[in-house]
């Protein structure tokens, strides 16, 4: 999503914050259930981004705090970078972005840099792990377009936008090279990788509205082919290649952005790329879900709310694990860990800004 005005960003949220200047909440042990406050980062931040490096540590960079409620000014965003080691709960500088800024998305590429890319407002820029500094990606305008990003088998970037433009990026050079339009311009959409190199995008919101049909991108054909209609309409939502080959689509929003009957989407679907169709998977009975990742043994995490469960795609049956991170904490990033371990940093706790690191270990 594009990010908002400077002076709007923390009421677009619909949560009133407050900075973390002011005393430190209290938390009994009871409240954590299930994750371990494992260390802290350097300073606090929300809206910032994580992501795990090929050496087992985790990159987070950029995000805010805020000073009051509902408020947010410039000078109180980040340009500053660190690199987290979960194993030792230590976290150390790791240099400057070009500019302070929140709401981006960090790629992990082939070959261990890290791409981190915004709206419009901001260049994407590469992180390299081995340099240990950050570098403009100033010519890569296709990157700034709010983007949809996948890596494919290749190590190319392919780049999907709001308009309907699609393309290669070579990550060693930055050429982009396009491959024509999307069937159906769209946003929102998840697009995944297929186990044959292919990616498949589904779902999102188009300008006539959400968008239930879906198409498959084939980089050896350069070229585009419908597959049919999701079950349901959503925008926002998880798609993730599970074990078998199958394609979970679960969680999201239906509805206009503006639209006063915006509702959180309790089902789920599978692609089956052998029969190319979407099939009903089950209902998570879950009122939300802020994030979804595939775990080692074939299962997915689930967080709604503050709660954990897990789906098992080969019974289409969700379970509530009893774990929790409690009510007061919103606006955290979740990086998922090695040995289907998950992250949680930052964020709000009890709407103030937090620098706490939290690990859940399934």
């Amino acid at each position: 999503m594009p990010a908002k005005p400077l002076t709007l960003i923390v009421l677009f949220l619909g949560l009133p914050a407050c900075g973390s200047d002011s005393p430190a909440s209290t938390e009994s042990p009871g409240d954590l259930k299930g994750f371990e406050v494992v260390g802290k980062m350097t300073i606090s931040r929300f809206l910032h981004v994580a992501v795990q490096l090929k050496n087992g540590q985790v990159l987070i960079a950029g995000g805010t705090e805020t000073d009051r409620p509902a408020h947010s000014q410039a000078d109180m965003y980040h340009d500053s970078a660190e690199i987290f080691d979960p194993e030792r709960g230590t976290s150390s500088k790791a240099g400057n972005l070009s500019q302070a800024r929140i709401q981006d998305s960090a790629v992990l590429l082939r070959d261990g840099r890290v791409l981190i890319k915004g709206g419009l407002r901001y260049p994407p820029e590469i992180y390299d792990p081995q340099a240990g500094r950050f570098a403009v990606l100033a010519d890569a305008h296709e990157l700034r377009r709010s983007a949809a990003t996948t890596v494919l088998s290749t190590g190319d970037i392919f780049a999907t936008d709001e308009g309907g433009n699609a393309g290669i990026i070579d990550p060693d050079t930055w050429k982009y090279t396009s491959t024509g339009r999307m069937i159906t311009p769209r946003t929102n959409h998840s697009a995944t990788l297929l186990q044959d190199g292919r990616v498949l995008i589904a779902g999102g919101m188009s300008a006539a509205g959400m968008v239930k049909a879906s198409e498959i991108y084939d980089p050896a054909t350069n070229s585009f082919a419908e597959v049919g209609d999701l079950n349901d309409e959503r925008r926002g939502h998880d798609g993730m290649l599970l074990q078998d080959g199958r394609v979970l689509i679960i969680g999201g929003r239906k509805g206009d952005f503006n639209s006063q009957d915006v509702q959180n989407v309790t089902s789920a679907e599978f692609y089956d790329p052998a029969a190319n169709r979407f099939v009903p998977a089950g209902d998570t009975g879950l009122s939300s879900i802020v994030t979804a990742f595939l775990l080692p043994g074939g299962k997915v995490f689930l967080l709604s709310g503050g709660d954990v469960a897990t789906f098992d795609p080969v019974t289409g049956t969700t379970t509530r694990t009893g774990h929790s991170i409690s009510e007061n904490r919103s606006f955290y990033v979740v990086t998922p860990l090695n040995e289907g371990r998950i992250m949680l940093s930052g964020g709000l706790k009890d709407r103030v800004s937090t620098d706490e690191v939290l690990v859940y270990s399934p």
